[in-house]
C-alpha cells in the first residue's frame, strides 16, 4: 500500500507554494525513448515523471506540477531485470484477457530515492483558485489519498512519497554529469487523426469511439540538462500553450 504521504509549505513566493516531498522506491525505469526493443533508464527522475507522480495524488485541468529541483539521495546504481510484458494486444473486446506476454530484459534504476521542490501553477484563477487548491492538495497528501498507485516509470514500481524531514535534511549524493537532452515537459495536443504522425514520443492517442476531434498526440519536450552536486534544476514550464488548451477545452 501506498504510504502516508505530507506536506510542509517552505515558502511563499507570488502566487505559488512549495512542496517538499521524497519520493522513492525498490526500483525505477525512465525510459529512454530510443531504447523501446530493450528499455533502458534515464539515470534519474524525469520531470514528467514527477509530474505524473503529483499529479496521482491531486489534479485539476486548470492546474499543472510544475518541477523545480530533484536532488539525487542514493546512489545511480543499475540492475538488469527481465521484464514480464505484453507483446499483443487482442483486437477484440472478448478477447482482452487473451494476451501474449514475453520477458523483456530492462536495464533498471535500484534503491532510487529523489528530493522533489514542486509548486502548483494555476491556468485558469477562476476556474480554482490557487490557495484552494494547494489547501486540497496538502488534505489529500495528509490523509494518503490519491487517483491511482503512483510509481517510477513502470505500475509494477510502486513509489512512496512522503515529507521530506526538515530536521534530518537528507543531502544529495556528489554527482558531477552531464545528461544531455532531457526530458522536460510532456503536452496533450488536439490531433485530428490525419497525416502521418512521426518522430520520437509524438504517437496519436485516440481517446473515445466518437469523432476523430478526439484525438490527442503526446509532444514530450526535451531540454539539455546537467546534475550538479547531485541536483537537476528544471528549467519553468511555458504555460502559454496549457492556457491555450484550457481556453479552446472551456469554449467547446
Amino acid at each position: 500500500m501506498w504510504e502516508l504521504a505530507e506536506v510542509k509549505v517552505l515558502s511563499q513566493r507570488l502566487n505559488n507554494i512549495m512542496f517538499d516531498l521524497t519520493i522513492a522506491g525498490n526500483f525505477a525505469c525512465f525510459t529512454r525513448p530510443y531504447t523501446n526493443s530493450s528499455p533502458v533508464s534515464y539515470e534519474a527522475l524525469t520531470p514528467p515523471a514527477a509530474q505524473g507522480i503529483l499529479t496521482a495524488i491531486y489534479w485539476h485541468p486548470g492546474l499543472i506540477w510544475q518541477i523545480h529541483e530533484i536532488a539525487i539521495l542514493n546512489p545511480i546504481q543499475y540492475e538488469s531485470i527481465l521484464y514480464n510484458m505484453p507483446s499483443f494486444r487482442a483486437p477484440t473486446k472478448e478477447q482482452q484477457d487473451t494476451r501474449i506476454t514475453q520477458l523483456v530484459r530492462h536495464l533498471v534504476l535500484r534503491n532510487p530515492a529523489y528530493r522533489v521542490l514542486a509548486d502548483l501553477v494555476t491556468l485558469d484563477p477562476q476556474a480554482i483558485p490557487i490557495n484552494k487548491a494547494v489547501g486540497c492538495a496538502t488534505k489529500r497528501l495528509q490523509k494518503g489519498r490519491h487517483y491511482f498507485q503512483p510509481y517510477l516509470g513502470l505500475s509494477d514500481f510502486a513509489a512512496t512519497v512522503r515529507f521530506t524531514d526538515r530536521d534530518n535534511l537528507p543531502q544529495p549524493q556528489p554527482i558531477e554529469q552531464h545528461l544531455g537532452q532531457f526530458p522536460h515537459f510532456a503536452l496533450y495536443e488536439p490531433y485530428d487523426g490525419k497525416g502521418e504522425d512521426t518522430g520520437i514520443m509524438r504517437r496519436p492517442n485516440r481517446v473515445g469511439e466518437v469523432a476523430a476531434t478526439l484525438h490527442r498526440r503526446s509532444t514530450v519536450y526535451f531540454e539539455d540538462a546537467e546534475i550538479v552536486k547531485g541536483v537537476i534544476r528544471v528549467p519553468p514550464i511555458p504555460t502559454d500553450r496549457y492556457r491555450q488548451l484550457v481556453a479552446e477545452a472551456t469554449a467547446s
